[in-house]
């Protein structure tokens, strides 16, 4: 038979002001894989984790459930605190009363109280059947690989190269700059973006940490979080001329996007028009020395229509 100890947190008058805690622990006394239920103000406190700690040494508790808030909070608190007790982290488990009980039912106390009992009554079950964990720890490639050279993939691989980190930059054209570089202009957090991609370009082809493959691809990819395998190609070459396999912690993907075919847009007179053309398309002509002249003739347009 397990000996769990459930512990109730008021959480102020966030639990307490809605369910009755005094009465959900009464209720886990009589459940008999509990030897040891009570409630504290603040759990999460110093004194709520004394609390704990004591009652994991006296009561030679092999199991802890916290009915507080939601694990995401405070889990690692619990666990924390029941390591340094001596008890296995993963044999504490958290039961969420506030976000899953006294917030939603606040009109509804009787109910919100018999609702919290058996979430606690649940995760008192889970902890019954809970096993010691240990961490497993493995070593692990620190370099990443990024995919694209736009200013998404430029900005990551900086970020990483700058924390210390060796990166492989991966581009499928001849360029650095992506989507960014076809714009004639556009202002980002009020800096002009022709200046800000020639900077971000320049850092990195000065980093020292970053190696840059232009007119490349990824052939293939193997492996697992922290121990990759990965192999590049020329860009539009089959698989199999793909060189030698680089070893990769982890892998950035920044490959941009598409436009949406015109071809599909033909209620628009796209395909059919010569002067019903893509946003880019609109970019690269807006940024001709002789200004925006039209495809079909090459004459200055009177009017422009967005659609």
């Amino acid at each position: 038979m397990r000996r769990i100890g459930v512990f109730i947190c008021h959480c102020g008058l966030n639990i307490a002001g809605t369910v009755d805690v005094e009465a959900v622990a009464e209720a886990l006394r009589h459940d008999p894989q509990v030897a040891y239920a009570t409630t504290y103000k603040y759990m999460c406190s110093q004194p709520g984790q004394d609390l704990i700690r004591q009652a994991i040494a006296e009561q030679n508790l092999d199991g802890v459930v916290v009915a507080a808030c939601s694990p995401a909070m405070h889990e690692t608190t619990f666990r924390k605190a029941s390591a340094s007790a001596g008890l296995n982290p993963y044999r504490c488990e958290i039961a969420n009363i506030r976000e899953q009980c006294s917030w939603v039912h606040q009109n509804e106390p009787a109910e919100a109280t018999l609702k919290a009992t058996e979430i606690v009554r649940t995760m008192v079950a889970k902890t019954a059947r809970d096993e010691p964990l240990h961490p497993l720890s493995m070593p692990i490639t620190r370099r990443a690989l990024v995919l694209g050279g736009g200013l998404a993939g430029l900005q990551a691989a900086l970020d990483i190269a700058d924390a210390g980190y060796p990166v492989v930059l991966v581009e499928r054209s001849d360029h650095l700059g992506g989507k960014l570089a076809e714009l004639s202009g556009i202002y980002l957090n009020f800096r002009g973006g022709p200046e800000l991609l020639a900077e971000k370009v320049r850092g990195v082809r000065e980093h020292r940490l970053i190696q840059i493959h232009l007119e490349t691809e990824l052939a293939s990819l193997e492996g697992y979080i922290g121990n990759f395998r990965a192999r590049l190609k020329p860009a539009g070459a089959p698989d199999d001329a793909a060189g030698e396999p680089l070893e990769i912690g982890a892998v950035v993907v920044a490959t941009g996007f598409d436009l949406f075919p015109m071809r599909l847009l033909g209620e628009y007179g796209a395909g059919r028009y010569p002067d019903v053309v893509s946003g880019l398309d609109f970019e690269r002509m807006l940024a001709q020395p002789d200004g925006l002249r039209r495809p079909s003739d090459g004459k200055e347009p009177k009017e422009v229509v967005f659609v």
